[in-house]
C-alpha cells in the first residue's frame, strides 16, 4: 500500500488525518482538523506524494485515544519498554480478561508502542500517566507512559520515512484490530487501561506528607507519633481494616482494590520504592493521583483528614516519645529553616516544556540539537525566537498592535556551545533565500546600525552579536566609549519604533535625514554569564536596554554529543523561511510602508494576556522590579504572536496555548533576572566593585589574601583593604593572620555573614 492508500483507509474509517513533514512537524496548519475532518479531495491532494500521516485523537475521530509506551535512555530505570508493556498487559488481563483483544497495538520507531482504542465517552487532552527519574537531570522526572487524547495527534503506519527522526517506516501494526477497524470500549474499561498504566508512576506529583498540626504534640528526639507509626506499621495493617483488598504485586509495588468494587485497580503502594500510597480513584477516601505517606492515609481513613486528631490518637496508642529541647537554639533554628526554604523556592531550572513550540521553531530547535557538538536546547529556543521575529516582524501584528521584534541573549560558559545556534540561524536564512535579513555581527556605531537597517528593500534585520556582555560593559561608560554608548540608544529607539516611524538625527540638509517606516530590528546576542551580569546597572534595568532583553541561560554542564549529525539544512524548514520572507501582506507597497496582517486572538487568550499585563504593572516593590515587570506584558504579546506564526503560516491564531506559553516564559525569565539583579546590579562602578569582592569571598567561603588579590585586580590595594576592614566591622567576614609569606603578611578571609 502507498501513503495515499493508508490515509484514505483511515479517513474512510472516520479518523481525521493531516500531512506531516520531516521530524514529526505538521506540514502547514493542522489544528482545524481537531474540529473538522478533511474532505476526500483534501486527502487526495495532501497524500498524493509520500508524507507523514498524522491521525488526530479525540472527539473528531470518534473519541480516539492512544497510550504511548516510550522508555528511552533518559529514563533512570531498569524497566524496558517491552517490560512495561508486558507488565501492563498482565494487570489488564487480571482486572478485565479479554479487554486487550479490542485494542490496536502499533510499534513505534524508538522502539515503543501505541495502544489505540475508541471510547464511548469523550476523552481528555494528553495526560502523563507514569514518570521515572531523569538520568541526566537530578531531581527531574521523565514521562514514560502518556496518552494522546483530545487535541493530540500521532503518526501512523504508512508514513514516509522522513517524517520521524528514527524512520517512520518503523510504525507497524502488530496486534489487535487495525486502526481502520478500531473497537469502541466503555468508560470503565478505559479506566482499567489508564489505572494499570499509572501503576508504573514513580513520581507522586503532589506528595502528601502531613504531620500533626502543632509541633508540641509528642515530638521526641526525632521521633514524632506519625514518624513512629510509619516505621512500625505495614500497609496491610492500615488499608485492610478500611476495606481495601490486596490484589497482587509487581516487584516492590503493591496493588490494591478499594471497597465497593470488584473490577478496578484502585491504588498502589510503594511504586518505584517511594513508600507512598497512590490512589487512582476518588472513592478511596482522599484526592486521587497524588502520593500519601502512612500517617496521611491513616488520618484520612480514620479521622477524615484531621491530622491533629490522628496524632493525638496515635499518641494515646503509645506512638512517639517526648524530647528534651532545652539545648536547642530556637532562634538560630528558625533562621536556618527560613533561609533553606527561601533557597529551595528559588528554582533555576528552565521549564523543559517551554522548549516545545509547534511548527517552525520546534523544527529549528530539533535541527540545532541534532547537529550540535554540545547541544544547548534553551539557547536554541532563544535563537529561534529571534529568527522568527526577524522574519515576521513587519508582516503581522495582533489585536493589541504588537510587533514581533525581540532582543534575546543567550548566556553560556566559554566553549559551552553557544555559537552553534547563531550558525544555524544564518544557515536557515541562506537556505530560505532570506539572507538580506542577516545583519552585521559587530556594533561599531549608532549611525552604522541605522544605515544597515535602512539599506534593504524591507527594513528588517537579525543582528547576531557574540560576547554582548563585553559590549554592554563598554557602553556602560558613555564618557569612555561615546560611539558605543550611542549604539544602545539607537537599539532602544528601533525597539520602540517597530510599529511607527524611526527618525534619525536632524541635519540642515534635509536630504540627509533618515526616515524608516516600522523598522524590524531583532537581536540574538551571546556571552558568558559573568561578563553579562557584571555589566548590569540599575539605570539599564529601570530605563534602558537590559529591561527590553529576554535573557536565556544555557546549561554549563551540557554533555558533549559524540555523534553530531552532519546534514544539510532541512528543505522543509528552508521552505518555511522562504514563505515568510517572501510574504508581502501589503503587496509591493509593503517595501514602502508596513501593512501587517492581523493575527486574531481568541477571547480566552486575549483575557489571559490582558490579565497578565495588568498584574505585571502592579508589581511595585522597588524601581527595578517595577521596571522589569512593566515590560512583561509587552514581551508576552510579542512571544504569543511568534508562537502563533511558528505554528501556522496559512492560518496563525493566538490561542490559549500560545498565551500560556508566552506568559509562563516571560514570568520565568523576569523572575530569574530579578534574582540575579540582587547580587549583581550596581548603582555605579564603586558599588559594582563592592559586590564583586563580596561574591568572590562568599563563593569560596574562605580565601587567602594573595588569591583574593589575584581575583580582584580591578581594585587598588588600598581600596581592597579598606573594603575588607569595612566588611569585617559589619561582621560579614573574619580576617585571621597567617604570618609572613615571601616577606608579606598573609591573611585568611572567611565569609561569616548571610
Amino acid at each position: 500500500m502507498q501513503c495515499l492508500d493508508y490515509a484514505k483507509e483511515l479517513h474512510e474509517a472516520g479518523i481525521s488525518v493531516f500531512p506531516v513533514g520531516s521530524n514529526k512537524v505538521p506540514r502547514g496548519p493542522w489544528k482545524r482538523f481537531i474540529k473538522t475532518r478533511p474532505t476526500a479531495e483534501e486527502v487526495q491532494g495532501s497524500f498524493s506524494q509520500p508524507v507523514g500521516i498524522g491521525r488526530v485523537c479525540g472527539a473528531i475521530s470518534g473519541n480516539l485515544e492512544a497510550i504511548d509506551f516510550d522508555i528511552d535512555d533518559e529514563a533512570e530505570t531498569d524497566l524496558t519498554t517491552d517490560d512495561a508493556l508486558r507488565a501492563w498487559a498482565a494487570i489488564v488481563d487480571e482486572l478485565r480478561p479479554g479487554l486487550r483483544s479490542n485494542l490496536c497495538l502499533i510499534r513505534t520507531p524508538r522502539p515503543g508502542y501505541h495502544v489505540n482504542y475508541r471510547c464511548e465517552s469523550p476523552v481528555e487532552g494528553n495526560q502523563k500517566l507514569a514518570y521515572v527519574p531523569s538520568r541526566s537531570q537530578a531531581g527531574k522526572w521523565k514521562a514514560i507512559l502518556e496518552t494522546r487524547g483530545e487535541g493530540g495527534y500521532c503518526l501512523s503506519p504508512g508514513s514516509a520515512d522522513f517524517s520521524h527522526p528514527l524512520g517512520a517506516s518503523n510504525y507497524q501494526h502488530i496486534a489487535g484490530p487495525k486502526l481502520s477497524e478500531l473497537q469502541t470500549i466503555t468508560a470503565d474499561e478505559r479506566a482499567v487501561l489508564l489505572q494499570a498504566a499509572r501503576q508504573f508512576n514513580c513520581k507522586p506529583e503532589l506528595v502528601s506528607h502531613e504531620r500533626p498540626a502543632g509541633n508540641s504534640v509528642d515530638r521526641s528526639e526525632g521521633i514524632r507519633p506519625g514518624d513512629d507509626f510509619e516505621q512500625r506499621t505495614t500497609w496491610a495493617e492500615i488499608l485492610e481494616p478500611a476495606g481495601f483488598t490486596f490484589v497482587g504485586s509487581e516487584g516492590d509495588t503493591g496493588r490494591w482494590r478499594r471497597p465497593g468494587t470488584k473490577s478496578l485497580l484502585s491504588a498502589t503502594t510503594n511504586a518505584g520504592g517511594s513508600g507512598l500510597f497512590y490512589p487512582f480513584s476518588p472513592n478511596c477516601g482522599m484526592e486521587p493521583n497524588r502520593g500519601y505517606n502512612k500517617f496521611s492515609v491513616y488520618a484520612w481513613l480514620n479521622h477524615g483528614g484531621d491530622m491533629s486528631a490522628a496524632a493525638n490518637e496515635l499518641t494515646r496508642q503509645g506512638y512517639g516519645k517526648r524530647a528534651d529541647l532545652s539545648h536547642v537554639n530556637i532562634d538560630e533554628a528558625l533562621r536556618t529553616a527560613e533561609k533553606r526554604n527561601e533557597e529551595k523556592s528559588q528554582s533555576t531550572e528552565f521549564p523543559s516544556h517551554l522548549l516545545h513550540v509547534p511548527g517552525m521553531i520546534s523544527g529549528l530547535i530539533d535541527y540545532t540539537i541534532r547537529t550540535a557538538f554540545i547541544p544547548q536546547p534553551v539557547l536554541s529556543l532563544a535563537a529561534s525566537i529571534s529568527l522568527m521575529g526577524a522574519l515576521i516582524g513587519r508582516k503581522v501584528t495582533d489585536d493589541f498592535g504588537s510587533r514581533a521584534n525581540v532582543y534575546t541573549v543567550g548566556l553560556c560558559r566559554s566553549g559551552g556551545g553557544k555559537e552553534h545556534s547563531r550558525k544555524v540561524n544564518k544557515a536557515a536564512l541562506v537556505a530560505g533565500q532570506a539572507d538580506p535579513i542577516i545583519g552585521p555581527e559587530e556594533f561599531v556605531s549608532g549611525p552604522g546600525i541605522i544605515n544597515a537597517i535602512g539599506e534593504p528593500d524591507e527594513p528588517a534585520l537579525l543582528f547576531q552579536n557574540d560576547e554582548i556582555g563585553r559590549f554592554l560593559k563598554s557602553i556602560g561608560n558613555g564618557q569612555k566609549n561615546p560611539h558605543l554608548y550611542q549604539v544602545v540608544t539607537v537599539l532602544m529607539k528601533l525597539f520602540t519604533s517597530s510599529d511607527s516611524v524611526f527618525l534619525g538625527a536632524a541635519y540642515a540638509d534635509s536630504k540627509k535625514n533618515i526616515k524608516i517606516d516600522c523598522p524590524n530590528a531583532c537581536l540574538y546576542g551571546t556571552t558568558v554569564p559573568g561578563s553579562f551580569f557584571d555589566s548590569l546597572e540599575k539605570e539599564s534595568l529601570t530605563d534602558g536596554f537590559v529591561s527590553r532583553l529576554l535573557i536565556f541561560e544555557g546549561d554549563d554542564n551540557a554533555e558533549i554529543n559524540t555523534r553530531p549529525v552532519r546534514e544539510e539544512f532541512p528543505a522543509e524548514l528552508a521552505a518555511d523561511v522562504k514563505r515568510w520572507f517572501e510574504f508581502k501582506p501589503g503587496g509591493n507597497l509593503s517595501d514602502i510602508t508596513a501593512q501587517p496582517r492581523v493575527v486574531q486572538t481568541t477571547p480566552d487568550a486575549g483575557k489571559m494576556l490582558m490579565d497578565f499585563t495588568v498584574r505585571s504593572l502592579s508589581q511595585r516593590d522597588d524601581d527595578i522590579e517595577q521596571a522589569l515587570w512593566s515590560r512583561a506584558g509587552e514581551k508576552a504579546r510579542k512571544l504569543a504572536l511568534i508562537h502563533a506564526c511558528s505554528e501556522s503560516f496559512d492560518d496563525p491564531l493566538i490561542d490559549t496555548h500560545a498565551a500560556e506559553w508566552a506568559i509562563e516564559l516571560v514570568t520565568y525569565l523576569t523572575q530569574r533576572l530579578l534574582s540575579m539583579a540582587v547580587d549583581y546590579v550596581s548603582e555605579n562602578e564603586h558599588e559594582r566593585s563592592w559586590k564583586k569582592l563580596e561574591r568572590v569571598i562568599q563563593d569560596r567561603g574562605s580565601i587567602r589574601s594573595s588569591e583574593l588579590h589575584a581575583k580582584t585586580r580591578f581594585l587598588k590595594a588600598s581600596e581592597r583593604w579598606g573594603m575588607l576592614k569595612e566588611l569585617e566591622s559589619r561582621g560579614v567576614i573574619a580576617i585571621s593572620d597567617e604570618g609572613s609569606s615571601g616577606g608579606r603578611r598573609a591573611s585568611m578571609i572567611t565569609w561569616t555573614g548571610d
